[in-house]
């Protein structure tokens, strides 16, 4: 369901309040594993009046354990129901009812060597904040109403293979995805836009993920993928975009690590992450003069675990202060991890 933007004057930020729960249950038998449970999610946003989101969702997932074949299985039932109440006017109410499922089996050849597969037909509910947009053609932001939008919706296969040893632990996978709805942001002009749905698009990729324990202390990674998004068809840029890359996906990425535990309970981990340039955020046609950046960053954390429910860390982001950004059109540039960043934290577990 689409509705027409609403305009309302200038508000206060938005105000957000969520809820959420889970009651889950695991039944186990010999080979036979099954994970059953029940989910829901309250959430507001208050500007200008309020827009509400309500999940409640079941989920089955089974596993079966022969000689040398795993077998899994799952399924979700949700339904989504989103409200929007303006100060004045009439109210809009969209309800969803959406199922996901997937099927994978998992077949060791030997000790060291296993082949996997999966298939998956899954969804994803936009969230509130992709129903509004800023307008700042005016000089003032005026808040709009973006209306409903559809729920993304994709179906995945992947194949792989896992190898691994005392010291090693490699695995390669390719995937196919066939998607409808994918949600994207759509510039209407230099100073707004919309949230809306791609009709259909498709991506493939193959990734690599390789760990290796190079003494006791010292362990490394490395994680590389290769992707392509196509967009099949979009009737918003009334034919423009068929067959064009999907804008801001890099075909390129590589995420290189060390860890060193430098004591009992402490490790520093340094990584460094790249992802090569691509078109600008806003560049469905692909012909802007100017492209994406290849995006750099160099991360360093320490983190100590004081005993089993408490760990502190301290780090730094974008170590060496590489000039990052989000490009959207030519010359509008959106600053992101554009400056070194310290973090000071501690995580509580009960």
């Amino acid at each position: 369901m689409r509705t027409s933007p609403r305009c309302s004057p200038a508000s206060p930020a938005a105000q957000y309040r969520y809820v959420s729960n889970e009651v889950a249950a695991q039944y186990q038998h010999d080979a036979l594993i099954l994970n059953a449970g029940y989910q829901n999610f309250d959430g507001q946003r208050t500007q200008s009046g309020s827009t509400t989101k309500h999940n409640r969702g079941l989920f089955l997932q089974g596993q079966y354990m022969l000689e040398a074949l795993t077998l899994s299985a799952g399924i979700r039932r949700e339904e989504v129901t989103y409200r929007h109440s303006p100060l004045s006017g009439q109210s809009l109410q969209s309800e969803q009812r959406l199922t996901s499922w997937e099927l994978g089996a998992n077949h060791r050849l030997s000790p060291q060597l296993a082949l996997f597969a999966n298939y998956s037909d899954a969804f994803v509910t936009p969230d509130v904040d992709r129903f509004f947009f800023t307008d700042w053609s005016s000089g003032s932001p005026v808040t709009a109403f973006n209306g409903f939008i559809e729920p993304a919706k994709a179906r995945t296969l992947t194949v792989g293979a896992n190898h691994q040893t005392a010291r090693h632990r490699l695995k390669l996978s390719a995937f196919y995805a066939k998607l409808s709805n994918e949600i994207y942001y759509f510039e209407t002009g230099p100073f707004s836009g919309i949230n809306t749905n791609i009709d259909q698009s498709h991506k493939y990729g193959l990734e690599l993920q390789d760990r290796v324990q190079i003494t006791p202390r010292l362990s490394g990674h490395i994680n590389y993928a290769w992707t392509r998004a196509i967009i099949d068809r979009e009737n918003d840029g009334g034919g423009a975009f068929d067959g064009k890359e999907l804008p801001g996906v890099s075909r390129h990425s590589v995420v290189l690590g060390l860890n060193l535990r430098v004591a009992e309970r402490g490790n520093l981990h340094l990584s460094h992450t790249w992802r090569s340039s691509t078109w600008a955020a806003g560049d469905f046609d692909n012909n802007n003069a100017q492209r994406q950046k290849a995006f750099q960053s160099t991360d360093l954390t320490y983190r100590h675990q004081l005993d089993k429910h408490l760990d502190m860390y301290v780090g730094v982001s974008n170590l060496l202060d590489r000039k990052n950004g989000i490009w959207v059109r030519d010359d509008a540039i959106y600053p992101v991890q554009f400056e070194r960043t310290w973090k000071l934290g501690a995580r509580v577990q009960f």
